[in-house]
């Protein structure tokens, strides 16, 4: 390894672990960092240049980066009750956690893969839209952010769901699960219950390395409160990037 290359490794690390840190403040704090409603209000209608560079423009992106990663929200408050004249619960965590990774993506110099998001605010994408953004794109990698749900309110934690039909030989949809799962729970000091067979049919759809990542539960308030916190935010958006990159690592 020349001193270039150990530079741009000193940089990373220097990134990361700053970022980490963040996290293990949010960790060890005794209560979190609430989103207000005024913040989540002002989140909607401010950052406009950051908005468009999270909407990157899918048929460059094959040209520009040599692995692209598409990440796909769904809404994670749906279904959700709320009280009448309260805003809707964790109408907006999925695209804070897309606005965190994209500040990852900026402060890590080195990176040589580029992320984008088909739908910031968890819209529906048509399955013939989606392989057209990941054919497109030049997608290598896919994960869908969601939520579990179970029939018993103490169920919590991480959960991640792969592809059992898809066989690859660079990168498992079961490997890749796993890495996320994994880097999540680190992250986020929940529980990692496990990888799963998916019904979702993005995931079976796509014929690259693809999962459904479920960052909680929305049937446990726990979870639900730790998805308004934005120290949580900031955690799952780390263990996502940091479970990106050891996913490239893998496929080498």
């Amino acid at each position: 390894m020349n001193n270039v290359d150990m530079k741009k490794m000193f940089i990373r690390t220097c990134v990361l672990s700053a970022a980490a840190f963040a996290v293990m403040f949010y960790r060890v704090a005794t209560t979190g960092i609430v989103l207000s409603d005024a913040s989540v209000s002002q989140i909607q209608t401010e950052d406009l240049e950051a908005q468009k560079a999270l909407e990157a423009d899918y048929t460059q992106l094959s040209k520009e980066y040599d692995r692209v990663v598409m990440i796909e929200l769904e809404n994670l408050g749906e279904g959700l009750e709320t009280a009448e004249g309260e805003e809707p619960l964790l109408e907006d965590a999925g695209y804070l956690i897309a606005k965190e990774l994209m500040l990852l993506c900026e402060m890590d110099e080195n990176a040589a893969f580029k992320l984008y998001f088909p739908n910031l605010h968890g819209e529906d994408i048509s399955g013939a839209k989606r392989r057209e953004l990941m054919e497109e794109s030049g997608t290598d990698l896919y994960v869908k952010i969601g939520a579990a749900i179970s029939s018993d309110t103490s169920d919590a934690g991480v959960v991640t769901e792969y592809n059992e039909k898809l066989f690859l030989r660079s990168l498992g949809t079961a490997e890749f699960s796993d890495i996320l799962e994994r880097h999540l729970a680190v992250s986020t000091g929940k529980k990692a219950v496990g990888i799963v067979p998916t019904q979702d049919e993005a995931v079976l759809s796509c014929m690259v390395p693809a999962a459904r990542l479920c960052v909680g539960y929305t049937t446990n308030a726990e979870d639900v409160n730790s998805l308004q916190d934005a120290g949580y935010i900031k955690a799952v958006a780390l263990g996502i990037y940091q479970a990106v990159m050891d996913a490239f690592d893998a496929m080498k």
